[in-house]
């Protein structure tokens, strides 16, 4: 029988061959599959700085500010001779602080002021028959007869929306005008005492 030689067919792959190029190829296809992305990141920082809210205050015919948190300024109403229905007035001026109110920080931001709170003290046979009013102003209107308007509180009490604006770094003042007086029907017993009466400010920043 005649030999064919040169034919191209080839015999066939044994199954261990196929068996090993089945492997390659899978291995091939995981090593890909493998691979990292690139990554990169990037950081922001921002700036943040507190805003000064700061009062000083005085009486009305003081020259100079100061600050009055832990001790109160003192109001001269020259009133140690009272007489039932006699009136006696004072003023306290309340600002922000600037920049010549060292050690104080000048106020960077405004804010309003407000009347808070009335505690007498002393001789309450005296304090129990005061009554008072106030006026809010500024340092060009002084505090006289014609500041005022409403009715009369007791020493103790608090008028309602008793309050002024205030500019950041001493850019305004406000006059709080008090005027008061020993009620007219106040009884001999009242005669030859004394007593005090507190009034407290609370100042609240605008933002």
């Amino acid at each position: 029988m005649a030999r064919h030689r040169g034919s191209s067919v080839r015999a066939p792959l044994s199954g261990r061959w196929r068996a090993l190029l089945a492997g390659g190829l899978v291995l091939g296809v995981g090593a890909t599959a493998t691979l990292a992305a690139w990554n990169d990141a990037e950081t922001a920082t921002g700036t943040f700085g507190s805003s000064v809210f700061d009062t000083v205050s005085k009486n009305s015919t003081d020259a100079t500010f100061a600050s009055h948190d832990q001790t109160a300024a003192t109001l001269t109403f020259a009133a140690t001779g009272m007489s039932p229905g006699a009136l006696f007035t004072a003023g306290l001026d309340v600002r922000t602080t600037g920049a010549g109110d060292a050690p104080a920080l000048a106020s960077t931001v405004g804010g309003t002021a407000v009347l808070t709170s009335a505690v007498p003290a002393g001789d309450s046979a005296l304090t129990g028959q005061l009554e008072y009013r106030v006026a809010v102003t500024t340092t060009t209107t002084a505090c006289s007869a014609a500041t005022y308007a409403g009715a009369y509180v007791a020493a103790s009490a608090v008028p309602a929306a008793v309050q002024g604006a205030l500019s950041a770094n001493a850019g305004n003042t406000v006059r709080f005008c008090f005027q008061i007086r020993l009620k007219t029907d106040a009884p001999n017993t009242t005669q030859s005492r004394s007593g005090t009466v507190t009034w407290a400010f609370t100042s609240t920043s605008a933002s």
